[in-house]
Formats: structure tokens, C-alpha cells, sequence
């Protein structure tokens, strides 16, 4: 009984910190509490259908409707955040992440329909013995889809770089008199130019030999 307890909080740790993990992923802020209170609530509502008044199917229900709607929240946040070009990676992770809510949904469902508590038991019903076999590749499709996601953005990063400092290689048309730099058929200021073409940004002082030249009463 402790260890389907256990298991229960376990099962709702991790789908609080995948929300959670991919929240701060897209630049927000996680919200712990919101997904803390899940998972006491998931910890208590357990215990309580375990111990007090032992229901099985119930909690195997509420649990897993639980888990459907983080993991459904999860999926909506990675289509609506990861929408503009992140690519395969950002339509396999929501894929993986509906099936396990979907998977979820379903032994929900069944287990409604059935009614009875020993269906509840993968010894007592094969098809719980099913939807437990299928558990594992769910979890590895989602690992897979994650880590997939945190690659392309890896990736994407060092193409961004790597088009950053093509920008400043190749003949550049300066003038020999202003140093000005030709730029289509206007002429910019050599800081200008490379302002917009990278994140580098100019103090301006006077080198020893500007000094003698323009100010020759103070050297």
C-alpha cells in the first residue's frame, strides 16, 4: 500500500516538473506552487483511497486524470510556444505528450466502465496488463521528445552565431579619407556599420598621435 502511494506521487512529480521544466524552457516562470499543490493533492487524495476509505478504481481515476491534464497543459504549451519553426522535434514532443494524457484518459475510462475493483489489478484483466506494457515507451517518447527539443533550440543558437560572424567576413568598401563604408549606395560611419552588424558597441577617446596633432600647445 506505501509503495502505490509512493508511486502515485512519483508518477505526479514528474509530470509537475516536465510542466514546470518546460515553463522556464519558453522563458517563464515556473509556477511551483500551483504544481507543489498538485502534487500534494495527488499524495493525499492517494493516501486517503488507499488507507481510509480503500477504493481502488477511484484512485486509479482521479490519478490519472490528474496526470491527463498536466501532461495535456504540457502539450498545449510546447504547441503554442514552439510554433514558429522550432521544427520536428517541437511536433514529436507534443505528439508523445498527447498520447501519454490520451493514455492516461483511456485506462481512466476503462476502468469507469468496468466498474469493479478487481479489473483494476494487471493480474486480475489483461488489458490493464496492456496499458501498463505501454507505459514504458510513452515515457521514453516523451524523454526522447524533450531532449530532442532541447537540441534544436542547441542548434538553432549556434546557426544564429554562426550567421552573426559570417556577416563581418568578405571585402568591405571603405572610404580611404573618411572611413566611412559604402553600404549599397549610401555611405554609414564605420561604428554604424558594425553596430548593426554585431553586438559590439564603441567608446571613443584619441590615440597619442590624434593628441599631438590636434591639441599641439599640450604635449
Amino acid at each position: 500500500a506505501l509503495s502505490v502511494v509512493a508511486a502515485n506521487g512519483l508518477i505526479a512529480t514528474y509530470a509537475a516538473l516536465t510542466a514546470a521544466g518546460l515553463e522556464r524552457f519558453f522563458g517563464g516562470r515556473p509556477r511551483w506552487a500551483l504544481h507543489a499543490g498538485g502534487v500534494l493533492a495527488v499524495l493525499v487524495t492517494s493516501a486517503v483511497l488507499t488507507f481510509a476509505v480503500p477504493a481502488v478504481t477511484v484512485r486509479i481515476v482521479l490519478v490519472s486524470l490528474a496526470l491527463a491534464g498536466w501532461l495535456g497543459a504540457c502539450a498545449a504549451l510546447v504547441v503554442r510556444r514552439a510554433r514558429r519553426g522550432l521544427g520536428a522535434p517541437s511536433r514529436f514532443l507534443p505528439a508523445a505528450l498527447g498520447a501519454f494524457a490520451a493514455w492516461n484518459l483511456a485506462r481512466a475510462a476503462y476502468l469507469l466502465a468496468r466498474g469493479d475493483a478487481a479489473s483494476a489489478l494487471p493480474a486480475n484483466d489483461p488489458v490493464q496488463a496492456l496499458f501498463f506494457l505501454a507505459l514504458a515507451p510513452l515515457l521514453v517518447a516523451v524523454a526522447v521528445g524533450l531532449t530532442a527539443l532541447d537540441l534544436q533550440r542547441v542548434v538553432g543558437q549556434l546557426r544564429s552565431s554562426t550567421e552573426e560572424l559570417e556577416l563581418l567576413r568578405g571585402i568591405v568598401p571603405i572610404c580611404a579619407g573618411c572611413k566611412q563604408i559604402r553600404d549599397g549606395d549610401t555611405w554609414t560611419p564605420v561604428e554604424t556599420w558594425v553596430r548593426a552588424r554585431s553586438q559590439a558597441e564603441f567608446s571613443h577617446g584619441l590615440c597619442p598621435a590624434c593628441v599631438k596633432r590636434l591639441y599641439p600647445d599640450d604635449t
